[in-house]
């Protein structure tokens, strides 16, 4: 298993000890949910989530979060960068359209 990997494994564990949903573990990553199911049978995922201190995970888990949620806020402002700009494509068009109609009743 390649660095990346485990360390991709592990967050995944981690976010699931904290209580969230394979999809949401998915699309907070940008994985698979298939990957997730997966990494959730590895062993390195069943070390961290068989541990019975917790204070691994509860390191672990605020920064992961954390970051889970600076994505989640950077993803929906994007989405809303692109409706705006969709909107504004519409209203452009509409104009036009607009324009077009008076242009042509004056003739």
């Amino acid at each position: 298993m390649s660095r990346g990997q485990e360390i991709r494994y592990r967050q995944i564990a981690i976010l699931t000890s904290a209580g969230m949903g394979q999809q949401e573990i998915a699309t907070a990553l940008g994985c698979s949910r298939l990957t997730v199911a997966r990494a959730l049978r590895h062993p390195t995922s069943q070390q961290i989530l068989n541990v019975p201190d917790s204070t691994f995970a509860e390191r672990a888990i605020a920064p992961l979060l954390a970051h889970v949620e600076t994505l989640g806020a950077q993803r929906l402002a994007a989405w809303r960068e692109r409706e705006a700009a969709k909107q504004a494509r519409k209203e452009q068009a509409r104009q036009q359209r607009l324009n077009a109609r008076e242009g042509n009743s004056h003739e």
